[in-house]
Parts: C-alpha cells; sequence; structure tokens
C-alpha cells in the first residue's frame, strides 16, 4: 500500500516516518523536529538520515528496493556483498545463497559460510522480494532417543477348539 508520501507504509517505522512528515510536508529543521518530537537533536538527525536514504533507495529502485527487506537481513546481504535485487536472485537461483537445515533449526548459508541469526522468515522475505516461489518448509525428523512405546491393541477373544 502507497501512502501518501509515494513509499510504502513499511519503508519506514512510525519514528521515522514522523520526522520525514515534518521535514518534507511541514519543512521543518531537525531542531525544530527534535523539539516537537521531544527528541535530541542527534537522534532526529539520525532518524531523518535513516528515513531519507530508505525514500530514495525505494524512488531509485520502486519495488526491488533492498530497503524493503527486515533491517537484519538487508545489513547482512550488504555486509556479504549482495545489495542488489538481480545480485541476489541469481545467488538464490544459482544455489550461491541457500537454506541449509530445516525451517526449525537451520540458517542461509553462502557457499560454505552460514550467516548468523538469518532464519526461516528472512529466507521467505528473500524469495518474496526477488519474487521466486516461497521455499517448501523441511520439516525436522527425529533422531536418536527412545522410539516411543506404541499402544498394544487388545487381541481378538480367544475362541476354544469347540468353537464356542
Amino acid at each position: 500500500m502507497t501512502s501518501a508520501l509515494d513509499f510504502p507504509e513499511t519503508l519506514l517505522n512510525d519514528e521515522q516516518r514522523q520526522v520525514w512528515q515534518l521535514r518534507e510536508q511541514e519543512k521543518l529543521s531537525v531542531q525544530e523536529v527534535a523539539k516537537r518530537q521531544g527528541i535530541l537533536v542527534s537522534k532526529a538527525y539520525k532518524l531523518w538520515n535513516a528515513a531519507d536514504e530508505r525514500v530514495q533507495d525505494y524512488r531509485r529502485n520502486g519495488d526491488k528496493a533492498i530497503s524493503l527487506l527486515p533491517g537484519r537481513v538487508r545489513n547482512a546481504l550488504v555486509l556479504n556483498g549482495l545489495a542488489d535485487w538481480g545480485v541476489v536472485r541469481d545467488a538464490i537461483t544459482s544455489g550461491k545463497l541457500k537454506w541449509r537445515g530445516t525451517n526449525v533449526g537451520g540458517g542461509i548459508m553462502m557457499g560454505p559460510t552460514h550467516i548468523k541469526n538469518l532464519r526461516w522468515g528472512y529466507w521467505v522475505a528473500l524469495h518474496d522480494w526477488v519474487g521466486l516461489p516461497h521455499p517448501v518448509p523441511v520439516l525436522p525428523t527425529k533422531r536418536g532417543g527412545r522410539k516411543k512405546a506404541q499402544p498394544q491393541l487388545e487381541s481378538p477373544p480367544q475362541q476354544n477348539e469347540t468353537g464356542d
């Protein structure tokens, strides 16, 4: 859904959106924004810079903007040199970027390297972002331990030799 500010509502968090609106629509300085919001000027600058960077990315790249991804996965991709939509799509389709493990306990791998703290939900978000079908969850299997005893079925009544 696109807001009156020409970008999706989910692009900015509430604080960023408020600072963005005060700066863009009301043309307030960062100092005035800080005073009105009751925050430090340094925080207002930080919020403004983050919002501006994300909005500019969205305006340049549209639905392919990396700023549409959750922060944790976005940062991991940038740190691993995968900041472009096409590069990420190619990495997933070629297997360079892949899921290893189950949807309960596993992680995103880049080659042999595990990218920390990126779980199943982020893997699904990456597929959504690059326009690939949702990955099929890999369910965990039981390993080791005792097998649970199966309930014993009642045996049918025994008939005696006479057929009674």
